[in-house]
């Protein structure tokens, strides 16, 4: 299997639904299980589901294994980021805040009541 080069890798990360969303909900929670990333995210279970598949294939996330306080009986597997994962959560953090600050300075458009 070919690895595809970090243009290729970026695009397929930010194409996929709720991808981004679930690795910067990662960094801000710590190890979840599908329904606590799909209530911090507002993504339905399929879609973070779908998008956790992705995720694992690209080795930005993997499977961890519960501590006594996140034991949830009805939780099948827990993620979290790796350590390349969690340097691609940052910068995408960062970006969120770059962007934020530049539609901050855009002026605002009054509408008529």
């Amino acid at each position: 299997m070919e690895m595809p080069d970090g243009k290729t890798a970026a695009k397929r990360l930010v194409d996929t639904t709720g991808g981004p969303r679930i690795l910067m909900a990662l960094l801000q929670s710590g190890p979840s299980y599908v329904k606590s990333l799909s209530y911090d995210t507002r993504l339905v279970d399929t879609t973070v589901r779908a998008a956790i598949v992705v995720l694992l294939d690209m080795k930005l996330v993997k499977v961890v294994q519960p501590t006594n306080n996140q034991k949830v009986p009805h939780a099948k597997d827990y993620y979290d980021l790796t350590p390349f994962g969690r340097e691609i959560a940052l910068q995408l953090v960062k970006c969120e805040q770059e962007m934020t600050r530049l539609f901050d300075k855009l002026p605002h458009q009054h509408r008529p009541p």
